[in-house]
């Protein structure tokens, strides 16, 4: 299926300008979630109440543990060692393999 025109091919897209032209920081924003800073991103309250047809009101947190637990857990692969990465290793000669069978000794 092709592209429609007039859409952005987000393979090539600059992710990283378009953060800095907005000001936006991911990774802070990430953070900040991770750390239930309502206040940073920008919320009235710490914990909100929402009431139904039915009169009964519910308390809910703005930045509910399972938000934070995961924005904790996305950021943290940024802040520490990354993975290893698969290396493809070559010589121009190639490589020569010795093998020896020691289970006989």
């Amino acid at each position: 299926m092709a592209r429609a025109k007039g859409t952005k091919n987000f393979k090539s897209y600059d992710a990283n300008a378009l953060a800095t032209k907005m000001g936006v920081d991911p990774l802070k924003i990430m953070l900040m979630f991770a750390a239930g800073d309502w206040k940073g991103l920008g919320y009235d309250g710490e914990t909100y109440f929402s009431e139904k047809a039915d009169g009964s009101t519910k308390l809910g947190y703005t930045i509910p543990p399972e938000l934070r637990m995961q924005a904790a857990k996305d950021s943290a692969k940024y802040l520490y060692s990354p993975k290893p990465q698969s290396v493809e290793h070559s010589a121009p000669q190639g490589i020569k393999l010795i093998i020896e069978d020691y289970t006989g000794k």
